[in-house]
Parts: structure tokens; C-alpha cells; sequence
């Protein structure tokens, strides 16, 4: 079963990937504006599924610059702790697939005290996102009973809008390790690569299962997240507080996905993982790759941002230390 998932898996990323590579395949939108409706780009590789319940910024007067959210209830959304970018009245923008904009206004928080507990914090919003917005279930605890992790293609985020490829590496205690570099991608998976850079913890890291993404974690520190799974009860607990800090009943909590009995079924899960790795040998083997010495120059920038975009505040958010794939969390 584990050998079977693990082909689908690898499917999911490889068969969505194509060469050669053109720097637009990394864009989410083709037009973007907080402030109002937005256009997917349907040549982005993830195009298909869901990131709809992803929050890319808020909106253009209200802080913080690097407002990442990800929709982990009906109700409710989560990013990094580390840098207490929220307040309660805050408003957090999504956007629908055909690009109407989604305001959602921050109602209450839950902080985790980071660093001595995993390094989350939960929005509730004033109302629940509407049917048409994605909100994210997560691995079952039992995960390694239907799958290999290590060495699995990651669909990765970052706070420039962009989506791109990684590959899980390690389960280090609480926290998931996700780099391009160690061992390094190759062919396809390495044109889709970036590095992680300045501002994007928060965002958000998946792995597909069935066309569905399951949230692996949010950055938090270089190459690594706190992994959801593990440290669901923790998440759990900080949407209690969430909720009785506005007197609300407390109906909500993460959902584990059921890969035990997948809806719809994944039907020979290994036939279409080896025709997803044919399919990805020939491409990868027969055009010729356009890849950049140093994914990083994919990113419109590898250093601390000189403009601000979505701009309330030109305190950005620091390495503490290490280059990607090294150690090390983030501060602001």
C-alpha cells in the first residue's frame, strides 16, 4: 500500500510538471490585487488544485506586509507565531477560483508561546469562508502506515504568490524538513524548485493526495515547519482559545484525511505512479531542461525586500541564521 501511494504521490507532482521551463509556470496569478478581484494563471503547474484557501495578503491598509493565512477549519486559519503579525480586526483576503475576492475579518487569535510550544497562530474569522473557499485537512497520525514521506514532492509557498516544488527530507521531532538541495532535485522537480527566502514564514507546505491538498505544515524556520499532524492537539487547543476568547461554543478542529478509505477511491495508486514516472523520464529526458544555476533567481528577491508591496510595515522578517537547508528559525 505504502509503495502504491507513494507512486501516486509522486504522480500528483511529476505529471503537472513540464519542461522546458518558463518562469510564469511558478505564478498563481496572472493578476493579482488584494484590494479587489483577481485572476488565476491558468498555465501556473498547480493550477488544479484548490488554493483557495490560502491567504496571500491582506488588504492594502491593513498590516501586516507579510499577511500569509491558511484555512485549517471552516472558521479558521493559521500561520507563524513568530512574528505576532495579527490583530483582531485585521482583514485577510482570499480569492475564489474565478477570482471574486473573499475579505475575512480577523474576529480573535490564539498564540502559541513560541519558542517552548510549536511556533502557530489561529485566526477565527467574524463568519465561516463560503463554500467555495478551500479549508485544508491534514495526515492522519497513521500516515506511515500508507506512505514513505521521505523523498515525497512537496507543493510549496511562498509570500510572493508563487507555487513551487520541494521534497520531504525528514521528521525531526514536531517539525517537517523540506528541501530542493539535500539530496538535490533533478530534471523537472529542480526547474520547479526555489529556496526559501526573507518572508516566507507562514506559508504554507502540502502534499497531494487524490487531486486534494493535506497541509503538511507552515514555514516556521529554514527548510522546516512544524508538522500538523504531530502537533495537532496543540492546534486544536489554540482554536478552543480562539473561540472562548469571543464566547463562542467550540465546534471546530483540524480533520485527518482518511487514507484508509480515500474519497474518491485511489484506483491503481502504482500503475498511474509508474506511468507518472515514465511520463516525467521522457519529458525530462527528451527536452531539454531550462534550468537556472540557482532557483533563487527565480525569486523576484533573495534578500530582505527593499519595496514593499502590500505595505504596512518595513519591518521585514530575518533569517537568524543559516542559508536554506541549514537550521534555523525566523524572527522578525
Amino acid at each position: 500500500m505504502a509503495q502504491q501511494l507513494d507512486g501516486h504521490i509522486d504522480a500528483q507532482v511529476d505529471s503537472r510538471i513540464l519542461l522546458p521551463f518558463d518562469a510564469d509556470y511558478h505564478e498563481i496569478f496572472s493578476s493579482y490585487d488584494p484590494d479587489g478581484a483577481s485572476v488565476y494563471n491558468t498555465d501556473c503547474w498547480a493550477y488544479d488544485f484548490d488554493m483557495t484557501g490560502i491567504c496571500h495578503s491582506g488588504d492594502s491598509g491593513s498590516p501586516p506586509t507579510y499577511t500569509k493565512a491558511t484555512a485549517i477549519t471552516p472558521r479558521h486559519a493559521i500561520q507563524h507565531a513568530h512574528a505576532q503579525l495579527v490583530t483582531p480586526g485585521d482583514i485577510h483576503v482570499f480569492h475564489k477560483q474565478d477570482g471574486t475576492r473573499v475579505p475575512m475579518e480577523v474576529e480573535s487569535k490564539a498564540v502559541a508561546d513560541w519558542p517552548t510550544e510549536p511556533d502557530f497562530e489561529v485566526m477565527r474569522y467574524t463568519t465561516e469562508f463560503p463554500a467555495d473557499v478551500a479549508w485544508y485537512k491534514i495526515l492522519p497520525t497513521t500516515f506511515a502506515s500508507f506512505l514513505t514521506a521521505i523523498g515525497r514532492p512537496l507543493v510549496a509557498f511562498d509570500y510572493e504568490e508563487h507555487v513551487f516544488v520541494h521534497q520531504w527530507i525528514a521528521v525531526d521531532g514536531a517539525f517537517f524538513v523540506s528541501r530542493w538541495t539535500d539530496p538535490p532535485l533533478t530534471g523537472q522537480r529542480l526547474a520547479y524548485a526555489h529556496a526559501l527566502v526573507t518572508g516566507d514564514s507562514g506559508a504554507p507546505c502540502f502534499i497531494p493526495v487524490n487531486g486534494e491538498l493535506l497541509l503538511l505544515g507552515v514555514w516556521t524556520g529554514a527548510a522546516s515547519g512544524s508538522f500538523t499532524t504531530l502537533v495537532q492537539e496543540a492546534i486544536n487547543g489554540l482554536i478552543v482559545e480562539a473561540d472562548t476568547t469571543v464566547g463562542a461554543e467550540t465546534e471546530y478542529t483540524l480533520t485527518e484525511y482518511d487514507l484508509a478509505s480515500p474519497s474518491p477511491p485511489i484506483i491503481n495508486a502504482g500503475y498511474f505512479g509508474l506511468l507518472g514516472w515514465v511520463y516525467g523520464w521522457l519529458n525530462s529526458s527528451f527536452v531539454a531542461p531550462v534550468i537556472p544555476d540557482d532557483p533563487t533567481k527565480l525569486r523576484r528577491t533573495t534578500t530582505t525586500p527593499t519595496t514593499i508591496r502590500k505595505g504596512a510595515s518595513s519591518d521585514p522578517v530575518y533569517l537568524r541564521h543559516g542559508p536554506e537547508g541549514t537550521p534555523g528559525r525566523m524572527r522578525r
